[in-house]
Parts: C-alpha cells; sequence; structure tokens
C-alpha cells in the first residue's frame, strides 16, 4: 500500500469528521478538510452540509443552512435534493422542514421521486406527508417507474393501497425487475 492509500481506518475518521463539520457549516464557518493528498476538493461542500444534516435529521442544522442561503433545492452532482435524502432516509422532520421551506415535491433524479423514494424504503408516513402536500402519484423517472412500481418492488400492499387511493393507475410495469 502506497503513502496515499486509505485505510480502513482512516476512512472511518474521516466519516466521523463529515458529520460533525456540517455542524460548524450551519453556523457559517468554512470547513476545509483533507483526505488524503490525491483527495480534489469537494465541488459542493454546502450541498454536503445539507446532505449530511438531513440524513441526520438534524433541523437546526439545516435551518441554518437556508438561512445562509442555501436553496432548498440544491442538488449534488447525481442531482439528489435535500428532500430526495430525507424521504429515503426516513427523516419525517426533515421532509416537513423542507416542504414547509418551499422544497419541489416533484423533483425527479435518474433515482426517482422523493415520493417513489419514500416507498422503495418503506416509509409510510413520508409517503403519506409528501402525498397531502400534492405529490403526484403518476409521477416517472428516467426509467419509466412509478411509485406504485417501487411499491411493489418493496412488497408492501399498504403502500400499493395508499398510493391506488391517491390516484395511482396500475398498469403494465408492476413486475419487479
Amino acid at each position: 500500500m502506497n503513502s496515499h492509500s486509505p485505510t480502513l481506518g482512516s476512512i472511518r475518521e474521516v466519516t466521523r469528521a463529515l458529520r460533525c463539520c456540517y455542524c460548524l457549516a450551519a453556523c457559517g464557518i468554512v470547513v476545509l478538510v483533507a483526505l488524503w493528498p490525491a483527495a480534489e476538493p469537494d465541488p459542493h461542500p454546502q450541498t454536503t452540509a445539507m446532505s449530511l444534516a438531513v440524513e441526520s435529521g438534524d433541523v437546526a442544522a439545516m435551518d441554518g443552512l437556508l438561512r445562509k442561503g442555501l436553496e432548498v433545492d440544491c442538488t449534488d452532482e447525481y442531482g439528489i435534493t435535500p428532500l430526495m435524502i430525507a424521504a429515503r432516509t426516513g427523516q419525517l422532520g426533515a421532509v416537513q422542514r423542507l416542504i414547509a421551506a418551499g422544497a419541489r415535491i416533484d423533483a425527479c433524479s435518474l433515482f426517482g421521486t422523493p415520493l417513489m423514494l419514500a416507498a422503495l424504503y418503506r416509509h409510510h408516513q413520508i409517503m403519506h406527508e409528501l402525498i397531502e402536500h400534492g405529490a403526484h402519484v403518476g409521477v416517472t423517472n428516467e426509467l419509466g417507474r412509478t411509485a406504485l412500481w417501487y411499491a411493489r418492488v418493496a412488497d408492501d400492499d399498504e403502500e400499493v393501497q395508499m398510493l391506488i387511493a391517491a390516484g395511482a393507475v396500475a398498469q403494465g410495469d408492476l413486475v419487479a425487475p
């Protein structure tokens, strides 16, 4: 192993350090972290801070970043928004805060909409919250999949019924890949 290769221990240390850095970023403090000499700087440091705050459900840190001017629908290099992260990770408080801040409920990336991600990861309360706030159940992602398709993949009859009650129409795409 050369001197620039990370070890499992160093990766864990960096992960712990990054999880602490979003608190500082929420307070307006710029934090630069050197992972190892060959590392490239993060092209989206504020987006990363918001992602970490959302994943951990830290609404206070999210509020700090929003007050500092970070857009509620900022995206990472994959087009993932904070609302998508909150839906995937089951952070109901974060979902509610982001919706209140004006997040686009039907924003879509290759991975889907917040509703699709909530369906795939079986977060019923979040699905209900998104539907209550106007999420469209018929939206398709780049692969032509709907939230109903993801509910079927998750093998969750309660989700399927919730989506059908909200207007989802069963089509021929319901067979899991």
